[in-house]
């Protein structure tokens, strides 16, 4: 860093300066000819220069004095500019003197005009004198990329809460949502490029960490100054670690598990989230795209493709990011269009299991208010897995699909209207077409303490059944006579308005619509028996499942004591599900004939929500936050599901209803800059639901108390973030027996509490880059019961309630088979998760690199189950190491990869039923083996 000028430091010192104010005036005005050629090449010099900047929420007065000893200049200030009541901030990451000016007097009223080279006076914009070449006027960042761009460059991304449009006096900044962590992206290498090149601009930013900017509460906000247990991942990252689905997060994010239950995937962080797969329970970590709720566990295998960032929020949020989040939330935005020229990606891959992929983008900026994003992902790739029985010669051999292979086409077309300073309209519309030649579930290890008939003893590989026999084949074959089928379409369209009131309030209206559809034909029993012994299928479709969003926001200005939003929000689903049971062998027939089971049911959710949140500075280092939410949630239901040989018919009209209050309050301290602290209450709600005509569920509800630290060192060089939680979780949801009859339902199982611990961290020091991070977490269950259906006979007709005393006929006696719960973890609830990334990079030459890196990740044991009295439901602890080897070139870079390098099997989930016993599941998922490849990309 270069030298610093004198600076002034004291507040008396700003008051000569003040007095001075009309002789600095009167000396900019009168600047000669000569002096301004002189002073002109001195700032043209001085503009290339970036510092370090790391200034916390204070006083103007004390900002100022912090900027300028960080930047070395000079402060002079007219007698009418008033520093002590204007609270700005926080400002961290690498900038020119122009640059951090501009940020940190964003909002205030005040501009900035240098009068030498080292000296700046600060003023009122309406005694914004004109511009001359002595004394440049304030200018925001360049909009070329600057080092806060997102992933592969793209810019302007304000999906999810960017207020920055800018004034009447200045050009907007079109900026992404989450300045990379990592300063100097693995896509470039920028020596030797044009100074307006996306990678020259990287590389100006120099080796420190860079600022991650977050914005899950509808405004930019630095992530080491937001009282949130969050991680935020860039797109440059994803790219750069092959981190393609939600489930790849696990292994990046501490307190966050994500398994696989089939056509479902399980989303929990500190064991809550979703542990029943029903289309009327809601997830408790809704998953949002470009700000649009997802609050279903189905469809969520969608691939990371032109991503800017992905936030994983962990704790209630029933604030401001929306109703049933009672675990948290994942925030995924796209890459915005911009303005900065035509740039964007492309990338090839090649690698084992015959995979092939080419995904990129490109920005097309039309005219000066219009600009467009196309970008694309498609992908095939041969199965993990080897279905035996196509080759063995039994009936089984005439099955021809190929279940695990993925054949997966993605595009997403952005546009960007932005006619004035003060109104833009952000239109996207994605297309997204799976087919994976159907799930792959095998049959799980017998369990020693079932009936021999039942589901969970009968065909297991490793079981007694002659329809097995294969497991000295290894685990990664399956053993089907049912030809596999899935395919899922997940077409999205969104639109964002943005307007600035007077007073820089923003109005924001989002609006959204979903649509999703799978189709599936699964081996329902995942193996070869036949219809004698219990073989059969499903047909499954769910579908069309229309999703119609709203949201309104009102958002005020970032700066001032009191800083405040507000808004509305709708949401309405229709999720209609066929699902047709046929024995193994049996003709299809219309509507189920001849079926074991036919389900035909309808869920129609609708979910309202007005919320708010107020900060208050208290002093300059000490702010309050405060925030509410009022939920207004409904469902109904239709349909029925019908059981043909007993002739039962289950009706599933119902309708339910809730209005529940959330919120939270927050007390935020910095210090001193660079040391942030907080402690919060929040409460959060998920809402109950319907089981069938005669029963339903109710809410669950969350309170959590955090005390955090995050803290900033070595000249932002070193960046931490430490948080402990106690978490009381009333009404756990969960399916099992119901002793009153009617097969497997929702309860509310009991409360529990959850209490833990999460640290990470993230270093660069020359061409060193670090990453870690560290969740410890201990959850007990209270006072509960339920019935381990698991352990019944095959025969047991599980419609039937639980025998009164005297009653033996039309009943059963489920008392020898009901376990306690009481200590029990939480489904889902590993009690320790790592993960580390280090990487160095070798420089080889102006314009060459090579960069090794090392990922390793581990996750606890945990079970799918709340029953964790056997093994079966077991979900043992694995270690995930990857390598990378990477050639960077100019805009170029050549990366071999290697995942799960050990091929280190585990069951990555536990889902699946065969309608007997009342299981809730028979079938486990195998994680991925050791993969590797090769892939190209270029960044332009």
């Amino acid at each position: 860093m270069p030298t610093a000028h004198p600076v002034y430091t004291k507040p008396t010192q700003f008051i000569r300066i003040v007095a001075r104010g009309y002789v600095v005036a009167a000396f900019i005005a009168g600047l000669g000819s000569a002096s301004v050629d002189a002073s002109s090449a001195i700032e043209t010099s001085m503009q290339q220069v970036r510092w370090q900047v790391s200034i916390g929420r204070l006083s103007l007065n004390d900002a100022l004095t912090q900027l300028a000893r960080q930047v070395g200049i000079q402060i002079a200030r007219f007698s009418d500019v008033d520093s002590t009541s204007i609270v700005v901030g926080p400002v961290s990451g690498s900038y020119t003197r122009e640059e951090a000016l501009t940020v940190l007097l964003k909002g205030t009223g005040l501009t900035y005009r240098f009068v030498n080279d080292h000296t700046v006076a600060i003023i009122r914009q309406s005694a914004n004198p004109p511009a001359t070449s002595a004394s440049p006027a304030a200018q925001p960042p360049p909009t070329s990329p600057s080092p806060d761009s997102g992933a592969n460059g793209a810019g302007n991304n304000t999906s999810q809460g960017d207020t920055n449009m800018g004034s009447a006096s200045e050009k907007p900044k079109h900026q992404t949502l989450l300045s990379r962590l990592l300063g100097l992206s693995a896509l470039c290498s920028a020596a030797a490029l044009p100074p307006g090149h996306a990678c020259a601009q990287e590389a100006a930013a120099g080796d420190a960490l860079q600022e991650v900017v977050v914005t899950a509460e509808r405004r930019n906000a630095d992530i080491q100054t937001t009282s949130v247990s969050v991680t935020a991942i860039s797109g440059s990252e994803l790219l750069d670690k092959h981190i393609d689905v939600i489930a790849d997060l696990e292994t990046q994010v501490p307190g966050l598990s994500v398994t696989d239950s089939g056509f479902t995937q399980n989303i929990n962080i500190r064991g809550m989230g979703n542990s029943t797969a029903s289309p009327t329970v809601t997830t408790g970590v809704p998953v949002y795209r470009d700000g649009l709720y997802q609050p279903e566990a189905i469809l969520l295998t969608e691939p990371f493709y032109d991503i800017a960032d992905v936030e994983v929020l962990r704790g209630p949020q029933g604030t401001i990011v929306g109703q049933n989040s009672t675990g948290g939330a994942l925030v995924i935005t796209s890459a915005n269009p911009n303005f900065d020229g035509v740039n964007g990606f492309a990338e090839v891959l090649g690698g084992s299991y015959q995979e092939r992929k080419v995904d990129g983008a490109v920005n097309l900026p039309i005219n000066d208010v219009l600009a467009a994003r196309v970008a694309f992902n498609i992908e095939d790739r041969g199965s993990f897995f080897e279905d035996i029985g196509q080759n063995i010669g039994q009936a089984s051999a005439q099955v021809s699909s190929y279940p695990g292979q993925i054949d997966e086409r993605n595009f997403r077309v952005g546009l960007l209207f932005k006619p004035t300073d003060n109104f833009q309209a952000l239109f996207k519309v994605e297309i997204n077409d799976l087919s994976t030649g159907g799930l792959t579930p095998r049959p799980l290890p017998p369990c020693p303490i079932c009936a021999p008939d039942s589901s969970f003893y009968q065909y297991g590989y490793n079981g007694p059944s002659i329809y097995n026999g294969f497991q000295n084949l290894g685990i990664y074959q399956l053993d089907y006579n049912t030809p596999e089928m899935q395919n899922d379409r997940a077409d999205r369209f969104s639109l964002e308005l943005r307007y600035i009131l007077p007073g820089d309030i923003t109005l924001r209206s989002l609006s959204g619509y979903q649509n999703l559809y799978e189709q599936r034909v699964d081996d329902a029993d995942a193996s070869a028996a036949p219809v004698g012994a219990g073989g059969s299928f499903w047909e499954h479709t769910i579908g069309p499942d229309p999703y119609y969003s709203q949201e309104f926001d009102l958002i005020s200005p970032d700066t001032g004591k009191l800083t405040w939003m507000t808004g509305a929000s709708y949401f309405w689903r229709s999720t209609p599900v066929e699902l047709v049971e046929y024995p193994y062998g049996a003709p299809v027939e219309p509507n189920g004939a001849g079926a074991n089971v036919d389900v035909h049911i309808g869920t129609h959710v609708r979910l309202a929500g007005l919320f708010g949140q107020l900060s208050y500075q208290i002093a300059p280092s000490l702010q309050i936050q405060a925030g509410a939410r009022l939920n207004a949630d409904g469902e109904s239901t239709s349909g029925a599901i019908t059981i043909p040989g007993p002739g039962i018919v289950l009706s599933n009209v119902g309708d339910y209803s809730k209005d529940v209050p959330t919120g939270k309050v927050s007390l935020n301290w910095t210090p001193i800059a660079g040391q942030f602290l907080y402690a919060f209450w929040a409460r959060g709600f998920k809402d109950g639901g319907i089981n069938n005509a005669l029963s339903d569920f109710k809410p669950e509800y969350v309170n959590d108390y955090e005390l955090g630290w995050k803290g900033d060192f070595f000249g932002g060089h070193f960046r931490t973030q430490l948080g402990g939680y106690y978490m009381q979780y009333y009404g756990m949801q969960q399916q099992v027996l119901n002793p009153l009859g009617g097969g497997n339902t929702v309860i509310n199982l009991g409360n529990s509490t959850i209490e833990g611990l999460e640290w990470s961290a993230q270093a660069r020091l020359g061409g060193w880059i670090a990453n870690a991070g560290i969740a410890l977490n201990h959850s007990a269950l209270g006072n509960a019961k339920a019935i381990a259906a698991y352990e019944l006979s095959a025969a047991i007709n599980t419609n039937l309630p639980q025998c009164a005393p005297g009653q033996a006929a039309g009943c059963n006696n489920y008392l020898p088979y009901t376990l306690s719960l009481n200590g029990e973890a939480n489904p889902y609830s590993p009690t320790f998760q790592g993960n580390v990334s280090v990487s160095y990079a070798f420089t080889i030459s102006d314009t060459q690199t090579v960069t090794p890196r090392v990922d390793y990740s581990y996750t606890g044991k945990q079970y799918a189950s709340i029953f964790q009295n056997t093994d079966f439901y077991l979900l043992s602890a694995r270690n995930l190491l990857g390598l990378y080897l990477s050639y960077d070139y100019r805009a170029w870079q050549i990366q071999a990869f290697m995942h799960n390098v050990t091929n280190e099997v585990y069951i990555a989930g536990i889902g699946g039923a065969t309608g007997t016993a009342g299981s809730s599941g028979t079938d486990a998922f195998y994680g991925d083996p050791r993969t590797f490849g090769i892939s190209i990309k270029t960044k332009f």
